[in-house]
């Protein structure tokens, strides 16, 4: 692949829609028979709620990085929000990349405009000069609507320029509604008390509904009444009778969008270049311009046959993926599993691609991040039908594969995984047609982010549910068992020394003069000397003892299946330890504390809390001895 190769961003929403499938295989095709890389940025819904989904959707728009891109082409009318639009916009002129926007012209833009007018005087002409007909009534859309009323002016003119006059009870508005519009004629008919030569109506929806109320009343089309409509749906060829229209061209204002950019880069500041796309009238059977057949409705029929089969099969697919990802509990097992799924989507290239702040359950960071991290990490990679390692990759190279140099256009689409505006990351896919117009991804890929957020929840509830069975049984300063801790780890094994015949070793633990401390010094020294005494019970611990913090001044160690030397060893080693850091300490106290233990086996009657009344019993008389020395040597 050539270094100078161009590469295209395209921004648009929704998927599933005529509009923007047309378009985006128009820029499909003509960005592949260029060689241009394109990578397309959708997020599934264009709804404009103004709903957390919806922020979570737009946040892939966030994503492009415009330095790395020769154009923008970008479909305003489907983007959600004016906001979201403007947004986009401002950080592609503050790059310096052109943009192309197809379908509305925008200021500091260059622009593919489709003509929603253009082709409905020829169609007026035709049924007037082919067919002879001078009773032409009109369905539109919206009254005091500009395009409603570009058209209805198109209409009045093609009257006019062939001496018809016009007649105001011909016309009606059902905005875009076809019932609306079969009522509307309905009440023509019973005024009038007789039917058109001819129906002109605002879009083809319209013209099917209207041809199949005259149907069902006995009326033929077109023997009795022509009946046309605007848009050229893919369901209008289909229908029976096909529709005469005039097709919009959609596909021809993406392929449009894409050819001009080789132009467009030529141009100097200040200049742009602006398309008109023409439509094109498509006459057929619905005025009686093409012989009734039925291999157009034949060849519909199977295709809806085959989608339905298609989507029932997936649905039962995307049934048992969604209840296999409800019961993982983890990030890996969910990964794995996905991978079984994969392979529904029939891709050539798949890239499962989070933020790097999503697995980890450090509560010190905001799990429920909204923007892209710094770099992204690449959990699922399949290339071909084949798996590869895991991989890391900055921000701003979007995806790496993106720049592959390959002989054939990198084509990738790209959509956001998130929940609610709650930011995991997002896929992206590519394979060798345009995929955006499968409904079973969106629910696919919507299966993904409820999988991540149920299990982002469960490890944030699992954090939390540690955090507070800490809290139960831990101290928080010393970070030692408390009472209730050390009683209930303890208790049983107490249980098992005493029916087994093993010594049980409990040492009672007093600090020295914490009122003292204190009194003389604050209370942020009688912490620290606290927690000098829980720092070394704890580090002087090899055989698995339990140590705590019973409260004050108060400490206990338990452990099981001891000896007299390893508990003289113990004590004797929580002394150095305290020596060893009031030699270093430099505060103006130091840190002593008083000891008592015993190692014994406990009999029949003999219960835990009876070994500590009994350590503590010897810790006290330590206690006493130790103060009296310490008086003495005043």
């Amino acid at each position: 692949m050539p270094e100078n190769k161009l590469r295209i961003a395209v921004a648009y929403a929704g998927v599933n829609a005529e509009y923007q499938d047309k378009i985006c295989k128009g820029i499909l095709d003509a960005a592949k028979q260029k060689g241009f890389d394109t990578a397309f940025f959708c997020p599934l819904s264009n709804t404009t709620n103004h709903s957390l989904h919806d922020s979570g959707e737009e946040k892939i728009f966030d994503l492009i990085n415009f330095e790395k891109f020769s154009a923008l082409i970008v479909l305003p009318e489907t983007i959600p929000t004016q906001e979201a639009l403007d947004k986009i916009l401002a950080r592609a002129h503050q790059s310096g990349v052109p943009v192309i926007s197809v379908d509305r012209k925008i200021s500091g833009c260059h622009s593919v405009d489709i003509d929603y007018c253009g082709g409905l005087y020829e169609l007026v002409e035709h049924l007037i000069t082919k067919h002879g007909f001078t009773e032409i009534n009109y369905v539109g859309a919206y009254e005091n609507d500009l395009e409603s009323d570009n058209r209805f002016a198109v209409y009045r003119k093609a009257l006019k320029d062939h001496g018809i006059p016009y007649e105001k009870k011909r016309v009606c508005f059902s905005g875009f509604d076809e019932y609306k519009a079969v009522t509307k004629i309905r009440e023509y008919v019973q005024q009038c008390g007789k039917l058109p030569q001819a129906f002109v109506c605002a879009n083809d929806n319209i013209a099917m509904g209207i041809s199949d109320e005259l149907s069902r009343a006995g009326v033929k089309v077109p023997e009795d009444v022509a009946v046309t409509g605007f848009g050229g749906i893919r369901f209008s060829s289909a229908h029976c009778p096909s529709i005469t229209t005039v097709a919009i061209e959609f596909v021809s204002a993406g392929e449009s969008a894409v050819n001009i950019i080789p132009e467009v880069m030529k141009l100097g500041k200040g200049e742009f270049m602006h398309v008109r796309i023409k439509n094109r009238l498509s006459l057929s059977e619905s005025c009686g311009c093409a012989a009734f057949g039925d291999d157009k409705h034949n060849t519909m029929i199977r295709d809806i046959n085959s989608d339905n089969e298609r989507f029932k099969t997936m649905s039962k697919r995307l049934i048992r993926m969604s209840e296999d990802l409800t019961y993982v509990n983890n990030f890996d097992a969910a990964f794995q599993k996905l991978r079984y799924y994969i392979e529904d989507i029939y891709v050539d290239r798949f890239y499962l691609c989070l933020n790097t702040h999503l697995e980890n359950t450090d509560e010190k960071l905001k799990m429920d991040h909204c923007d892209y991290t710094d770099t992204i990490d690449c959990r699922i990679a399949r290339e071909k039908g084949d798996y590869l390692p895991n991989f890391t990759f900055s921000r701003g190279e979007m995806l790496p594969a993106l720049y592959s140099k390959n002989a054939f256009a990198n084509v990738f689409f790209i959509t956001p995984l998130h929940f609610q505006d709650r930011n995991f990351g997002y896929i992206a896919l590519s394979c060798d047609g345009y995929i955006g117009s499968s409904v079973i991804f969106n629910t696919w890929k919507m299966n993904i982010s409820t999988a991540l957020e149920n299990i982002r929840v469960r490890s944030k509830l699992t954090l939390y549910s540690s955090m507070l069975e800490r809290m139960y049984v831990r101290d928080p300063l010393t970070n030692l068992y408390n009472r209730r801790g050390a009683q209930g780890k303890a208790a049983e094994q107490f249980e098992a020394a005493k029916s087994r015949g093993k010594m049980v070793f409990v040492l009672a633990v007093d600090l020295d003069d914490l009122k003292v401390i204190n009194d003389k010094y604050g209370h942020l020294e009688g912490d620290n000397a606290i927690l000098q005494v829980g720092n070394a019970l704890s580090r002087v611990s090899k055989h698995r003892e339990i140590c705590a913090r019973f409260g004050g001044d108060e400490f206990e160690v338990m452990a099981f299946n001891y000896s007299q030397k390893i508990a003289e060893e113990y004590v004797a080693a929580v002394q150095k330890m305290l020596d060893g850091y009031n030699k270093v300490s430099g505060k103006p106290y130091e840190v002593g504390a008083s000891c008592g233990y015993i190692v014994d086996v406990p009999k029949e009657d003999d219960t835990l809390e009876d070994f500590i009344r009994r350590a503590d019993t010897v810790m006290y008389e330590t206690k006493k001895r130790r103060k009296r020395g310490r008086e003495q040597n005043q």
